[in-house]
């Protein structure tokens, strides 16, 4: 006679939260569904902003474990939102794809084509055009030539061009293999004092360059699509080329394109984003 099968009743038990906020996880920056970056964008009701932390958004954040998770909530003016992006590990005072992403959430929630966002990094706006698209006006980061000392640990190879752009480290490669081979097997970029470290090198046919950004100080090893990066490689590959704007191709795992154009001391990102799941979050 055959045993009886054995059963594991386990009981799941909702913490005892009385806020509760929608969310959405969306791929910005995207070629399709599954590629891009993905962020979560989290909409606290501003009633009740004063009462969620910057420890809980924190333990959201690590939650998700994204490269950032966004947090919206509404000021008094229409249209004007306070945002802020959190890493799993720390908050960071610029990130492009989860702007990008929050930019989608309300278009979708919050009927508008326009949308000022008061973030670390001052006012960034957020347009949708009628054809959907939406661009995002970023400031511009300026690039200084590198102290070679400061960054020797790292085994780049030689006679390529380095700057700081602004927290970031900006190394140019000769051609897009390199950018597609590089590995940080020996952990050297933690020991870099930027925050991240953007590798670039022209692009192909069809895309003006190629990057990849890595964050290990911030619990980032490798950003699948950054585009803060870009508020530094459009205006390094315009004067470059001799262009008015990039289309950009960042060469991580999951991949994606970031459509990018620098005058005047702003950078214009432009991207698709993709819809891939929502629901409720307790705060």
């Amino acid at each position: 006679m055959s045993r009886p099968p054995w059963y594991i009743l386990v009981l799941v038990k909702p913490f005892d939260s009385p806020l509760t906020a929608n969310y959405e996880l969306i791929d910005a920056f995207a070629i399709g569904p599954f590629s891009g970056n993905p962020a979560a964008v989290i909409m606290v009701d501003s009633s009740q902003a004063d009462r969620v932390t910057d420890r809980d958004l924190q333990l959201i954040a690590a939650e998700f474990n994204l490269s950032e998770t966004a947090f919206l909530w509404q000021r008094n003016v229409p249209d004007e939102w306070t945002l802020r992006w959190f890493s799993p590990t720390t908050e960071v005072n610029l990130c492009g794809h989860a702007t990008l992403a929050a930019a989608s959430f309300l278009s979708r929630r919050c009927p508008g084509s326009r949308w000022e966002f008061h973030t670390r990094s001052g006012c960034l706006s957020a347009v949708q055009s009628p054809d959907g698209d939406i661009s995002l006006d970023f400031p511009e980061t300026q690039l200084y030539p590198a102290d070679p000392e400061r960054v020797a640990s790292c085994h780049w190879g030689d006679g390529l061009e380095m700057f700081v752009a602004g927290e970031d480290l900006l190394v140019v490669g000769p051609h897009r293999q390199w950018v597609a081979d590089f590995s940080d097997d020996g952990k050297d970029l933690v020991s870099i004092t930027q925050r991240g470290v953007i590798i670039t090198a022209p692009g192909d046919h069809e895309y003006d360059c190629v990057s990849r950004f890595f964050a290990p100080k911030c619990g980032i090893n490798e950003d699948p699509v950054t585009g803060s990066a870009h508020c530094a490689l459009a205006p390094y590959w315009q004067r470059r080329l001799g262009v008015n704007h990039i289309i950009g191709y960042q060469l991580s795992p999951r991949g994606g394109i970031v459509r990018a154009a620098a005058s005047g001391g702003r950078v214009t990102l432009s991207g698709a984003t993709y819809l891939i799941a929502e629901g409720r979050i307790r705060l």
